[in-house]
């Protein structure tokens, strides 16, 4: 009896049903409970057999395009017991999977493909590269504690077998998570695996682990404000990858030291380091990487002044980031955009994208934006007139920090202390400029940081109306030229400084610092110091009897304040932002 009649059999049974002729005939059951009892009732060895004849079929069928169709093709062998044809789909699968940044996808593939390679007498080459491909797919997919167990048996196991290279690669592995920010960060395993790898490396002549680890060592002296450290490890992974040729050791190498040189105010070094990594990433292929550098880049533009660059950058890193379904990059890259919404007097906006920043590096395991962003969150708060809440959140950051990663909990702490200062509560703002300053004094001196707590203090001092103080730590600004390149916090500093000078009784020099810090915040659209700036000049005009020019500074002032007020989405937070003290005084007559 030909398939043919035993089909119309079934289906006049209303067991299946034909759904199509063409290109060819398709049968369906009509219930899936009907197809689960139809499988179920054949012997192992049928269901293996058909299985397999079913994997043949499509194979020939797909002979030159079984990638396809990989996953179904693993799916089949695997069931029919065929493991050599199984573990080749389900490497391609969990291959096109990553390839399309499908994740959880990839690890699913990848782990079916291991647990066979495990099995069976699979070479100590394909089980290395299936560890290392399990182990990346986890990390991209921010599953760091699974990424360290699948690495902790891979060395197990290649300790057991006697293979050098591959718990060599294992231990490098560990090494790099335990170096990334995320939860799972520990420097003193990342020191004590290293020493270890390089002693391996060293005996079994492997420059590329060598490169690597000096790489590692550089990503975590950044991450825990050893800058100097940092960038002597990086180059010494940069000059070996480029004797390697090896690309894309060269473009992290480079990446990540680039972070190093723009903390110690090296910032053409990092620029062009920053630079170049991009091109490779770009040449390469590496989205969740470009996306890594991009996000950097708009650190390095928002700490140059150059904010319209840095929302360029941002569009393309967040657009690349949501395509591929990167968190990571989703939070990194709005890290910096926040603040340049708070400046340039969008509140709202501004708020909007450190929440979302917060949220999704929570998701993503990245720890930075937890501490960094919502301190600044809370700062956002404070200037619009809710400072309590702002140091609630503020507290909420640093209370769940759990560790101090490259002076970040300083900078976090220099933020709440500023707090305090617009609440005039300066011993407690000291209190925290004193525990910021430990930290910092641990490490090397974190640039855009130390220039933002130099400043703070310089605040308090105003604040105290210790004007002579305030002169000396400007003074420093200057001696030490460190705003050569970081130059977003020029028109706050020099308008501190004419305020300074505005209330020693230097009138003309005053006017000419606050007419420098006007045009500076006029030329980033910085309006947040924009308005207290012009506010500032109003005062200055008054004194000097030039009534015309104080109404003039006044009304655009008053101009600027309605425009941010506009754009607070919260009507209590609008009415606080309004009565704040400063904000009252520029619509008093005088």
């Amino acid at each position: 009896m030909s398939h043919s009649i035993h089909l119309r059999e079934l289906e006049a049974a209303g067991l299946v049903s034909l759904v199509s002729v063409l290109p060819e005939v398709e049968y369906l059951f009509r219930h899936t409970l009907i197809q689960e009892a139809a499988y179920g009732s054949l012997l192992k060895s049928d269901r293996q057999a058909l299985h397999k004849l079913t994997g043949l079929v499509l194979e020939a069928h797909y002979q030159d395009r079984e990638e396809e169709i990989a996953p179904i093709l693993a799916q089949h062998f695997h069931t029919a017991g065929d493991n050599e044809r199984a573990l080749k789909y389900f490497i391609q699968s969990g291959d096109k999977a990553m390839a399309t940044y499908a994740i959880q996808e990839a690890i699913e593939h990848y782990k079916f493909a291991l647990d066979i390679a495990k099995q069976t007498p699979a070479s100590l080459k394909v089980l290395k590269r299936l560890f290392l491909k399990l182990g990346s797919a986890y990390e991209l997919n921010a599953q760091y504690e699974l990424g360290l167990e699948n690495y902790q048996e891979m060395e197990v196991l290649a300790t057991e077998r006697r293979d050098d290279g591959m718990k060599l690669a294992a231990i490098v592995s560990r090494a790099k998570v335990y170096a990334t920010p995320s939860a799972s960060h520990n420097a003193d395993k990342v020191q004590a695996l290293s020493k270890q790898a390089l002693e391996l490396a060293e005996k079994t002549g492997d420059k590329t682990a060598q490169t690597r680890i000096h790489w590692i060592l550089s990503l975590l002296y950044a991450r825990t404000g050893r800058f100097l450290d940092s960038i002597m490890q990086g180059e010494k992974a940069i000059v070996l990858a480029r004797e390697l040729e090896n690309r894309e050791l060269l473009a992290y190498s480079l990446h990540d030291v680039s972070q190093s040189y723009v903390s110690t105010n090296q910032f053409k070094k990092g620029y062009e380091a920053i630079t170049e990594s991009q091109n490779l990433w770009r040449a390469l292929g590496n989205l969740p990487m470009l996306v890594d550098n991009l996000s950097t880049m708009i650190a390095y533009n928002y700490f140059k002044g150059e904010l319209d660059h840095a929302l360029s950058n941002y569009e393309e890193a967040l657009s690349l980031s949501e395509m591929i379904g990167n968190l990571w990059g989703q939070a990194y890259c709005r890290m910096y955009i926040g603040s340049i919404y708070y400046d340039r007097g969008h509140p709202e906006e501004a708020m909007q994208t450190m929440k979302k920043c917060i949220e999704l590096a929570k998701e993503a395991g990245f720890i930075v934006p937890s501490l960094e962003t919502q301190a600044e969150l809370g700062m956002v708060y404070a200037y619009l007139g809710e400072s309590e809440r702002g140091l609630e959140i503020i507290n909420a950051a640093l209370e769940n920090s759990g560790q101090e990663i490259g002076g970040w909990d300083a900078l976090a702490k220099s933020i709440k202390a500023r707090v305090h200062i617009e609440r005039c509560e300066f011993e407690e703002a000291r209190k925290l400029m004193r525990s910021a300053e430990v930290i910092f004094q641990q490490g090397d001196p974190l640039g855009f940081a130390r220039i933002y707590f130099l400043g703070i203090q310089c605040e308090l001092a105003i604040a105290e109306k210790d004007y002579e103080k305030a002169l000396e730590l400007f003074h420093l600004f200057t001696k030490e030229e460190i705003l050569t390149d970081v130059r977003v916090f020029k028109p706050w500093l020099d308008y501190m400084r004419g305020i300074t000078l505005l209330r020693l009784g230097e009138l003309e020099i005053a006017q000419d610092t606050l007419v420098t810090a006007l045009n500076e915040a006029e030329n980033m659209q910085m309006r947040r110091i924009l308005w207290q700036t012009q506010s500032a000049l109003a005062e200055v005009a008054e004194k000097r009897g030039q009534i015309d020019e104080a109404k003039r500074f006044r009304t655009k002032a008053q101009d600027i304040v309605n425009y941010i007020a506009a754009r607070i989405g919260n009507e209590e937070l609008r009415d606080s932002f309004l009565n704040r003290p400063d904000v009252i005084a520029l619509w008093e007559t005088k």
